[in-house]
């Protein structure tokens, strides 16, 4: 879904204020939903689901447990063939040991695509907005638990609660150079409002603005083989708070490539994804004379297989396998993780089907994720 949460910023700032927390992760523009080239009416879907995350991260001095319930609400609704409509909203509970239990809803996410032909290409234009409902100005005990929420090792499905109105224009071109290639390109830029997500604070905290380019390319290499790859840049104006800059997130570069397999109802895809994020920068403090320097975000390698098998007309399985390696960075150790899972999903209907998930998680942090979606198409 299209929702990664922003607490970084201040987490920085809190741990020059001495409040206990850790590297977080961005809002991720790559990872924003439902555009489509394609000049094919899609149907309208819903989904509804529930997910339950719970791990024991032993990379600190003691091991910590912390478990996620979320539940996910998405729906797509097309208008006519060349515009689709969007919206997504989530609640979560997220509790652990030594941590206070925090529960609310997030903010709710609109989009809107529009496609049009040029010629042989085809133009997506899309627009996201968050509009700022979830859950703000935790308390001291409970910021801690949303600074954890919001890490990326733990892959949670909610990685966070109200982040302000933020609005993201963009566009995607794709154009056919031959019969089995197509380049595309892209950009967005998401504009952020202040926001107070903390108690702590006196005034409100101001998000940089993010601008997000990317290019790629797609090829068919037979009739059930397609290869495609992409890279994005993105790059973060300061975040302030009273005009003040209090954190400087340093650009990031996103590579990823994707080989996928149809074979008549049967899918495989085998994925790989390498992230690596330049240094970020703290300004001067009472407590330290000269900016700071360092890597709060580590470097990601993320690799994935998955194969879907269809076993009867209204039952299908899929296996999953996954691998994720994260460098060492200012606040947390080196990490590598394994994940194996079952992706069962049962149709009731030409139009309704139950997706299932379970999810097991090894390596230096262990627990597992289970949960499902009822998905309707209409």
């Amino acid at each position: 879904m299209m929702m990664y949460a922003r607490h970084l910023g201040v987490a920085i700032l809190l741990l020059v204020l001495a409040v206990p927390c850790a590297w977080g992760q961005r809002n991720d523009l790559g990872d924003r939903s439902d555009i489509y080239l394609s000049s094919q009416q899609r149907p309208v879907d819903i989904v509804l689901g529930s997910v339950y995350q719970t791990y024991t991260d032993g990379t600190g001095e003691e091991d910590l447990e912390i478990s996620e319930l979320s539940t996910p609400v998405a729906l797509f609704v097309p208008v006519g063939r060349s515009l689709g409509l969007s919206v997504l909203a989530s609640y979560a509970t997220v509790s652990g040991d030594g941590l206070e239990t925090v529960s609310g809803v997030t903010d709710v996410k609109l989009g809107a695509s529009f496609y049009q032909r040029i010629g042989a290409g085809s133009l997506v234009l899309s627009t996201g907005v968050s509009v700022p409902v979830g859950a703000t100005e935790f308390t001291q005990d409970e910021y801690p638990t949303v600074i954890a929420q919001s890490l990326h090792v733990y892959n949670f499905r909610v990685p966070g609660y109200g982040q302000g109105l933020s609005v993201a224009p963009g566009f995607t071109f794709a154009y056919p150079i031959s019969e089995g290639v197509v380049l595309g390109v892209g950009a967005s830029y998401q504009l952020r409002s202040s926001y107070r997500p903390t108690t702590i604070l006196d005034a409100d905290y101001q998000p940089g603005d993010e601008l997000l380019v990317t290019g790629g390319f797609d090829v068919r290499l037979s009739q059930t083989l397609n290869f495609s790859a992409d890279v994005t840049y993105t790059t973060y104006d300061a975040d302030t708070i009273e005009e003040t800059e209090v954190f400087n997130a340093g650009d990031k570069l996103t590579a990823t490539g994707q080989l996928l397999g149809r074979f008549g109802f049967n899918e495989m895809r085998l994925l790989a994804r390498y992230r690596s994020p330049d240094k970020s920068t703290i300004p001067p403090t009472a407590s330290a004379q000269q900016p700071r320097s360092l890597q709060t975000i580590p470097t990601e390698l993320f690799l994935m297989a998955t194969y879907r098998q269809q076993v009867a007309r209204r039952f299908s399985i899929g296996v999953l396998g996954q691998a994720r390696l994260f460098e060492e960075a200012a606040f947390y150790d080196a990490v590598t993780l394994i994940d194996v899972g079952l992706l069962p999903t049962i149709g009731f209907s030409d139009s309704v089907a139950l997706e299932l998930r379970g999810v097991y998680t090894t390596g230096d942090i262990e627990g597992f994720e289970a949960g499902g979606g009822l998905a309707i198409r209409l």
